[in-house]
């Protein structure tokens, strides 16, 4: 199916990130590139395979032999647009197959999310040793939101406040907290603050210094 190779775009590449293309311990399966290109082409159906693989964290030929095997599967249509612009259309096995890898990819996610609450809940245990404690967490990303419902668990221990350096994450609501400048912890003076990321953890420490915050603060990592 190479002829059906699309050279341009008529629309903007669709948002849709089931997966970090980069990753070193996680990587995406033939399945799961199967699913995001089925989910990209749902919602956006007039995309490059260029667009395609820019999403997908692929070729475009590595996307034309993908598109090559969903078409002869019967799960897209392939219809011209134009003298070079394609569009790919969903069949109704493509759009069933779409919602079964779905399922089974959120299943997947599930249970990793299950295994991390786990792993933190742990590390509150030793961290906090069952005293009360006014903690504030650094880092608002996904790890943070983990660490709220893991400390949910931990009845003495208090959430003052979650704060960030990023501009564009102040001010904005985190379930039922407000995120904040790293300046609102030399207000609020906890007894602890947890380096809410793994990724960001040497600027997160760095920041912190910078604040010169009374020592009895503890400042640890996950």
């Amino acid at each position: 199916m190479s002829g059906y190779t699309r050279k341009s775009g008529l629309s903007s590449p669709a948002r849709i990130h089931l997966f970090p293309a980069a990753q070193r311990f996680f990587r995406p399966s033939t399945e799961l590139r199967r699913l995001m290109l089925l989910r990209l082409l749902e919602i956006s159906p007039l995309q490059s395979q260029a667009q395609l693989g820019r999403s997908c964290g692929l070729t475009p030929a590595i996307v034309n032999r993908y598109i090559d095997g969903l078409h002869a599967e019967g799960l897209i249509k392939i219809e011209p647009v134009n003298k070079r612009d394609l569009s790919y259309e969903l069949t109704d096995r493509g759009r069933e197959l779409s919602r079964e890898l779905l399922d089974e990819f959120s299943s997947e996610v599930s249970r990793s999310y299950t295994f991390m609450r786990s792993v933190l809940e742990r590390r509150l245990s030793t961290l906090l040793e069952g005293r009360s404690v006014r903690v504030a967490l650094f880092g608002s990303g996904a790890t943070c939101e983990i660490l709220i419902m893991s400390l949910i668990g931990f009845p003495n221990a208090q959430l003052v406040a979650i704060v960030d350096y990023d501009q564009n994450k102040i001010g904005k609501p985190l379930f039922t907290y407000m995120v904040s400048s790293p300046a609102v912890l030399s207000a609020v003076l906890p007894d602890m603050i947890i380096v809410a990321s793994w990724s960001m953890k040497r600027q997160i420490l760095e920041t912190i210094s910078s604040l010169s915050l009374p020592s009895h603060i503890k400042v640890t990592t996950l």
